[in-house]
C-alpha cells in the first residue's frame, strides 16, 4: 500500500477522499523565493539568508501555496524567528490552513497573544494563550484520524497540544497553505515576520538523505512502550545466525555527491516483467559502477542491489539484481523514493517492505568513523506476512518455523544499559553497530537465511573489503558472537509509544 494509501484509508468513513498530495510534502527552506511552490514574492515578501520576511502592512501580505493539498492524516509545520512589533496590539503573523475565505484553521500570533483559531462559515472560535517567542518557537497544524490539532513547540521535537477538535464541517482535504502578516487600525512601524524551515523540522535539518523519515533518524526514547510479544520475539532472535552481509549481498550505494547533470542516465531495462517503476525518468549510473555478483561465493542467486541518490532530480533508484550488459543496464525490479522524503518507495520496490535499499544500510564510512547515526535494515528467517510501520507490505514466509513470526517493519533494540565496551574480544565494528541497536535499533525489512541479517555497503576494493576488515569483520557473512543477542526488546510501535 502506498504512503497516501495508507494515510487517507483511516479518513474513508467520514469524508471523501482527496488524491491531492499530503501538505506535508510541500517542503521549503527559504533558500530561494521558489516560485514553484509558492505565489505572492515582491518587494513585501522576500527571501534572504535562507529566511522568508513578510513586511506586516494593513493590507495584510500574503504568501500562498501555488497548489492545493491534502491534510488528512499529515501536517503543516513552520519556524516562527521573528514576529511583528506588538505596537498597539493589531500586529500579526499567521500560518494557515484554507479551504475558502469562510473555512480555515489557523495559528495567529496577534498583540501579546498566539490564537488558535478554527473559522467555520465565517465564524471564529478562537483559543487564545499568552505569546511567548521562547516557547511557542514552531507552529504545528495536524490532523489525524478525524481530528485537528494545534501545536506548538521549542525545538520542534517536543509538541505541546494547545487545542484539539474533531471534525465537523471543516474539510481538510483540499487546503490552500497561506502565510501572511497584518494589522488592524493604526500602526508605526510593525516590522515583519520571519519564517524557516516549512515541514523541516530541526532535527531534520542536518539528516543528508530521507529528510523525513524520523523511524530512521529518531533515537528510541528511554522508556519505550514495549511489544506484548517481545520476550517471544527476543527468544528467537537470540538464537541462529547474526550475520553481516557484507559483499554477496551488499548494496552499492552512490550518495548525491556522485551525481551531477552529466552523469551518464539509462533506462534500465526491467526483466520480471512487472513494467518499469521509473518511468519516465531515467536512472543515473556514474561510469565504472559495480553492482554485486549476481551469483553469490557459494553459487546462490544474488541480490544485486544498487541504490542511486540523485540530487538533480530529488529522487533515489534502487535496482535488485542489477547488472550492465553491452553497455546496458539491467535489473529484475526497483523501487523509486524521493531523496528528501520519508525514505519509503512512492513506485515499485526494491525491497519486501517499501523501504528504500538506500536507507538504513550501514555505509563503510560509518564502521571507519566507529558511529551509526540511524536506525539499521536487517533480514530475518522468522518473517510473519504481516507488516507494520514504517513497513507497507510483507514477504515473510516464516522460513524458521517459529510459533509466532514477527511482522515486518518492527523495531528491534539491544539493552540501552549493557557497557559495550566492557565486553571481552568485541571487535570495533561490532561496538559501532551495538551502539546502534541500543541508540536507534534495527528495523526487519526483509526476509532473509540468517536470523538476523544485516546489510552493508558493498566495497570493490576486496571481499568483503579493507574498511571491514581493519575493524574486525575479517569475512563476508561475519557472525557477530560478541554483541549480547539475548538482550534484544522489540517495541510496540516504531517510536515505541
Amino acid at each position: 500500500m502506498s504512503r497516501l494509501a495508507r494515510r487517507l484509508q483511516q479518513a474513508a468513513s467520514y469524508r471523501i477522499i482527496s488524491s491531492l498530495q499530503l501538505s506535508d510534502t510541500l517542503i521549503d527552506n527559504f533558500a530561494s523565493a521558489d516560485s514553484t511552490k509558492w505565489v505572492g514574492f515582491g518587494p513585501d515578501i522576500s527571501v534572504a539568508d535562507g529566511r522568508l520576511s513578510i513586511a506586516c502592512l494593513s493590507s495584510y501580505t500574503t504568501l500562498y501555496s501555488l497548489s492545493r493539498y491534502n491534510l488528512t492524516g499529515s501536517s503543516v509545520t513552520i519556524e516562527a524567528l521573528a514576529m511583528p512589533a506588538t505596537g498597539t496590539g493589531s500586529t500579526s503573523a499567521t500560518l494557515s490552513v484554507k479551504v475558502s475565505d469562510n473555512n480555515e484553521i489557523q495559528i495567529t500570533k496577534e498583540g501579546p497573544n498566539l490564537i488558535l483559531r478554527e473559522k467555520i462559515a465565517g465564524v471564529n472560535s478562537d483559543v487564545t494563550v499568552v505569546y511567548s517567542p521562547s516557547v511557542h518557537t514552531w507552529w504545528r497544524i495536524r490532523e489525524s484520524e478525524g481530528t485537528v490539532y494545534w501545536e506548538t513547540s521549542t525545538n520542534s521535537r517536543t509538541w505541546t497540544v494547545h487545542r484539539s477538535k474533531i471534525l465537523n464541517n471543516l474539510l481538510v482535504d483540499s487546503i490552500i497553505i497561506q502565510l501572511f502578516s497584518g494589522f488592524w487600525g493604526s500602526e508605526t512601524n510593525p516590522g515583519f515576520a520571519v519564517f524557516d524551515n516549512f515541514n523541516i523540522p530541526a532535527n531534520t535539518q542536518n539528516r543528508t538523505y530521507f529528510q523525513q523519515a524520523d523511524w530512521m533518524w529518531d533515537p528510541i526514547p528511554s522508556r519505550p512502550v514495549i511489544d506484548p510479544n517481545s520476550l517471544t520475539w527476543a527468544g528467537y532472535l537470540a538464537t541462529g545466525k547474526h550475520s553481516c552481509s557484507l559483499h554477496d549481498y551488499g548494496v552499492t550505494l552512490i550518495g548525491p555527491a556522485g551525481v551531477t547533470g552529466t552523469t551518464p542516465r539509462y533506462a534500465v531495462e526491467m526483466t520480471a516483467g512487472w513494467g518499469d517503476p521509473f518511468a519516465p525518468s531515467t536512472m543515473p549510473i556514474p561510469d565504472g559502477t559495480i553492482a554485486p555478483s549476481l551469483t553469490t561465493t557459494y553459487g546462490d542467486p544474488g541480490d544485486g542491489h544498487l541504490a542511486v541518490a540523485d540530487p538533480t532530480t530529488n529522487k533515489v533508484f534502487s535496482l535488485w539484481q542489477a547488472k550492465k550488459t553491452s553497455g546496458r543496464w539491467q535489473a529484475s525490479y526497483g523501487g523509486l523514493a524521493t531523496l528528501d522524503g520519508d525514505g519509503r518507495e512512492i513506485a515499485g520496490s526494491s525491497t519486501a517492505t517499501n523501504l528504500s535499499r538506500y536507507g538504513a544500510v550501514i555505509r563503510a564510512s560509518e564502521i571507519q568513523a566507529g558511529e551509526i547515526n540511524h536506525a539499521l535494515f536487517v533480514s530475518s528467517d522468522i518473517c510473519s506476512g504481516s507488516f507494520r510501520y514504517p513497513a507497507s507490505k510483507s514477504d515473510g514466509n516464516n522460513a524458521g518455523g517459529v510459533a509466532t513470526p514477527i511482522p515486518q517493519g518492527s523495531r528491534i533494540q539491544l539493552d540501552p544499559t549493557i557497557n559495550i565496551d566492557a565486553i571481552s574480544g568485541i571487535t570495533n565494528a561490532e561496538k559501532t553497530i551495538a551502539r546502534a541497536l541500543q541508540t536507534y535499533g534495527a528495523y526487519v525489512g526483509d526476509k532473509g537465511g540468517a536470523r538476523l541479517g544485516f546489510i552493508f555497503e558493498y566495497q570493490t576494493d576486496a571481499n568483503p573489503g579493507t574498511i571491514y576488515a581493519e575493524a574486525g569483520l575479517t569475512y563476508d557473512y561475519f557472525d557477530m558472537t560478541h554483541i549480547p543477542w539475548g538482550s534484544l526488546r522489540v517495541l510496540s510501535t516504531w517510536n515505541g509509544q
